[in-house]
């Protein structure tokens, strides 16, 4: 029978919660009866990636989604032709290779002049299109294409029912389906071939390598931010009974406390009440504590 991950975690936690941490939660029984409480040793917690931060003021930023698709800026594609027409004597690249401006690419002899002449890279950037070897004749033909992906844009399409609440200089987190990356909408282009929508263009900054060219991803638009005093990260909410709360520490005690929500854009969300700023509380893996307890009350129960 296959565990599923929070299943062998919660195993691990209790079975980790055993002697002095157990007996430490055992000498606060009597202060804390009826109380979802427990206590875990600072290394244990450590152990298992239960976090903590500090209950205070946030922005909450209400977003709209697009999607659309990872570009190569047209200014740092370049198509390689010869100068003079001639005879390809030796070509110094292949697809693949990457290359800095001024690098040698391939070598022609004119018809004119029988000379020889270099054509040199004039970009840094990798060689993704080859269409010459030596002996062959160039003519007006591209030979060779570079692309600088260094720098990348993000086309995000925006339908109509956006257009209001889009515009540049906004921030946008772009998404694919393994990383994301915050940017800010620089342009917005009409559409040219009569499509329901225009584009809005964010820059990616693809040192690293990580993002590609025809990459599909999701941008969410920041349109409004507001300042809110107490907050709380929505994803430490957690269900006791009847009751939403979060799980404050202590030192090493864990409580569980219920609290009222307000405002929200699904990451952080506004407390009404509760707790209060400068609370610790649990952020990382707040279910195993959940389930600590629950194994606890059981415990006694029997």
């Amino acid at each position: 029978m296959k565990l599923n991950r929070q299943a062998v975690l919660g195993c691990l936690i209790a079975l980790s919660l055993s002697g002095q941490a157990r007996a430490d939660s055992d000498e606060h029984e009597d202060e804390h009866e009826g109380e979802p409480v427990t206590t875990i040793a600072s290394e244990i917690a450590l152990d298992h990636g239960i976090t903590t931060i500090e209950v205070g003021p946030a922005t909450l930023r209400r977003t709209t989604k697009t999607y659309g698709r990872v570009v190569v800026p047209s200014n740092q594609i370049s198509h390689i032709r010869a100068r003079f027409g001639g005879l390809v004597t030796d070509v110094a690249v292949d697809v693949g290779d990457a290359i800095k401006a001024g690098d040698l690419l391939a070598t022609v002899e004119a018809n004119a002049s029988l000379k020889r002449y270099q054509i040199k890279a004039p970009i840094d950037g990798m060689v993704t299109q080859r269409h010459a070897n030596a002996g062959e004749f160039a003519e007006d033909q591209v030979l060779l294409t570079l692309v600088d992906a260094s720098q990348l844009w993000a086309e995000l399409r925006v339908f109509e029912g956006q257009l209001t609440e889009i515009s540049t200089g906004q921030p946008v987190m772009i998404s694919s389906a393994t990383q994301s990356t915050d940017s800010v909408i620089r342009t917005i282009l009409p559409s040219m071939d009569e499509h329901p929508f225009v584009i809005a263009r964010a820059q990616i900054d693809n040192s690293t390598g990580a993002w590609s060219p025809g990459m599909f991803v999701e941008g969410n638009v920041v349109i409004e931010e507001t300042a809110v005093p107490v907050t709380i990260e929505t994803r430490a909410l957690q269900r006791m009974g009847d009751e939403t709360g979060v799980f404050v520490r202590d030192g090493d005690q864990y409580e569980f406390k219920p609290v009222s929500t307000g405002r929200s854009d699904g990451m952080i969300s506004e407390v009404l009440s509760g707790v209060d700023t400068g609370t610790p509380y649990v952020t990382g893996n707040s279910y195993l504590i959940k389930a600590d307890i629950e194994k606890s009350s059981a415990e006694h129960e029997d």
